[in-house]
C-alpha cells in the first residue's frame, strides 16, 4: 500500500495543532509502536535518539510545561511518489517557559511513514543554539528536557 502525496500535508497540520494546543497525546497517536526520533545535532549530554512510541509519549509530556507555541510555518515539504519518504523545513515561533525568553526555531526533517501513515523515523534537524540560549544555557537547558537513549 502506498500512501497519498496529501498524507504529508494532513501529518503536517495535524502535528502543528497538536503541538500549538498541548496535545501530546494526539501527537503521538500518529506514531508506529516501533517508531524512533533522531536528533544527528543534539549536543553531548541531549538525547541522540528516542525509540518506541511509549518512550516518545514520555519525552514529548513535558513539553507543554516547557514551550508556547505560537505559531509554525511550513516553508517546503516533499514527499517520493509513494507518500511513505518525506523531508519538511519549518520554523516555529515561541517561549521557553521557565525562562521567558524566545524560542524561534528553524527545522527540517526527514520522515518515514508505515504503509499505515504512522511514523516510523522522525529525524529532527533542528539548531540547539537556539534552544540553548532559550532555556538560558546548556546545562538549564539539557536538565530541562525529558529522557531519552544517547
Amino acid at each position: 500500500m502506498s500512501l497519498k502525496r496529501s498524507h504529508l500535508e494532513t501529518w503536517l497540520e495535524m502535528a502543528f495543532d497538536c503541538l500549538l494546543t498541548n496535545n501530546v497525546d494526539g501527537w503521538v497517536d500518529h506514531w508506529a509502536e516501533e517508531g524512533r526520533i533522531e536528533f544527528p545535532f543534539a549536543p553531548a549530554g541531549y538525547v541522540a535518539k528516542v525509540e518506541g512510541k511509549a518512550a516518545i509519549a514520555e519525552y514529548m509530556s513535558s513539553f507543554p510545561a516547557k514551550f508556547e507555541f505560537r505559531r509554525f510555518d511550513i516553508l517546503a515539504a516533499y514527499s517520493d511518489a509513494s507518500g511513505q519518504q518525506a523531508s519538511v523545513e519549518f520554523t516555529c515561533e515561541g517561549t521557553a517557559l521557565e525562562t521567558g525568553r524566545p524560542y524561534n526555531q528553524h527545522y527540517v526533517a526527514l520522515l518515514t511513514f508505515d504503509a499505515n501513515g504512522k511514523i516510523l523515523v522522525y529525524r529532527d534537524f533542528w539548531n540547539p543554539l537556539v534552544a540553548i540560549e532559550a532555556f538560558g544555557g546548556t546545562q538549564r537547558f539539557i536538565g530541562s528536557i525529558s529522557k531519552g537513549e544517547n
